[in-house]
Order: C-alpha cells, then structure tokens, then sequence
C-alpha cells in the first residue's frame, strides 16, 4: 500500500447519530481534511443529504457513506480502531489525547484500514461499544460541560490527523482485523462463559490483553489452538466431576 494514500484507510464511525446536521457538518469537516470514509451505524436521523448547506463540498462523502446495522460489522475490516469518549476507563485500557490517538490512527493506516468511533450525541459510547475498540481517546475540558458537538469533535481528531500527516511515521506491524479479533472473542466466550461470572469476566481480561498485544493472523491461530486445549481441558474436568457424583 502506498504511504500517500493512507487518509483514504482512515474510517470516521458515527454510531446512532441523531442529527442529520451533524453527520452532514462531519462530511464537510472530513473533506476539509482529506478524509473519505464515512460509517455510520445504526443512524436515527433523517437522510443527511437533505441537508446540502451543512455538507458544502462534501456531497460526495455523503452519498457514499456506508450504512451498518452494529459496530462489530462495521469494524470488521479494521485493524486498529479507537473509541472517542469521555467516559473513564480501568483496568489498564490505553488511553490517548487527542493528538496521540491522531499519530496512532496515522500510523496504523500506512498499513490498513484504522478507525476513530464516535458515539450518539446524547450518551456517547457504550461499554459494548467500546469493548470493540483497542484504545480510548478524550478531548480535554476546562469546564463541567458534559460534551462537545459531534461534528466539532470529529473537527479537532481531524485536524490532528492533517498535523501527523506532516511527520515522518514508521508503519505499524501488521495485524488482524476487527473480524478476526471478534471470531477470537466470541472463541473465548464459547469456552469460558459456561463456568459462571468468573469464566465470563476472564474471557474479557484475556481478549482486552489479546487486543493491546495486536496478534497477527498467524498469532491469531495459535491462540485460537490454545483455547480449544483449554475448551478440552474444561470439559474433562466437568466430565471428571460428574463421574464422581454419579
């Protein structure tokens, strides 16, 4: 792939927009910005297209935005996505300011398709959304006020991403994708969920560390033997213990 196209690999994801202004208004700011890929998931607005004075320039964007009915469908291409909230995360999950999470969409785009989601205007994302994401973004406030604008939250990551496209960046390592990572999860889940909240809870910690790591597909499938081992194992001992009360 070559380094000058990367801007076309980077995905703007609008989970549940409300307002057709504002995805019209996200159109205009990612054409500003060299941007191309528009997502929307789910939306609850009117057609955007109806309203052209908000989306000057941007025609285009719209027409072609591509329409998803979840976010694991719309991520299913993606190699490295970030979630935009402002909702604090534990347990480790990597969070970046604005300008870092720009250099690192950058980056990874020199190699695939990479992602900033952004959530409904009302909530902002979900915990199920963001469990999608490998990594977190904020915008820093000064104020109580609870959000920016949709559209103006898109405006700072994309200004940022027009300053990193300014610097020298190494491309990232190849990795697998949102679909391969989901088939993982959902792997870990089938295994692990039977064994009650602490086989459930475990499933999320593993897949969470398996995101930071960014396995590549041949990575992908030696985890994929180790949880099948581990699924026999499981299954020998619920075996074993049954035996024994028979």
């Amino acid at each position: 792939m070559e380094a000058g196209s990367w801007r076309a690999r980077v995905a703007v994801v609008l989970v549940e927009p409300s307002h057709a202004g504002n995805v019209a208004a996200t159109a205009r700011v990612m054409v500003v910005n060299g941007l191309r890929d528009l997502r929307l998931v789910n939306p609850r607005c009117t057609d955007p297209c109806e309203e052209p004075w908000l989306a000057w320039g941007a025609e285009e964007i719209l027409r072609r935005a591509r329409r998803f009915d979840d976010l694991a469908e719309c991520l299913s291409d993606v190699r490295y996505a970030i979630g935009c909230t402002r909702r604090p995360r534990r347990r480790g999950w990597p969070q970046f300011p604005p300008d870092e999470a720009s250099r690192l969409i950058r980056q990874e785009a020199l190699g695939g398709v990479a992602a900033l989601v952004f959530g409904p205007e009302r909530t902002g994302l979900r915990s199920e959304d963001l469990e999608l994401c490998h990594a977190t973004s904020t915008i820093p406030q000064r104020t109580a006020h609870p959000s920016y604008n949709l559209s103006h939250a898109v405006a700072i990551y994309a200004y940022e991403l027009t300053l990193a496209g300014r610097r020298r960046a190494p491309r990232a390592p190849d990795a697998a994708t949102g679909r391969a990572l989901q088939a993982l999860r959902d792997h870990l889940r089938e295994v692990l969920d039977p064994r009650g909240p602490g086989g459930r809870r475990l499933a999320r910690d593993l897949y969470r560390l398996w995101l930071r790591a960014r396995p590549t597909q041949g990575e992908l499938r030696l985890l994929h033997r180790a949880i099948m081992l581990m699924g026999e194992r499981v299954s020998a001992e619920c075996t074993a213990i049954q035996t024994e009360h028979e």
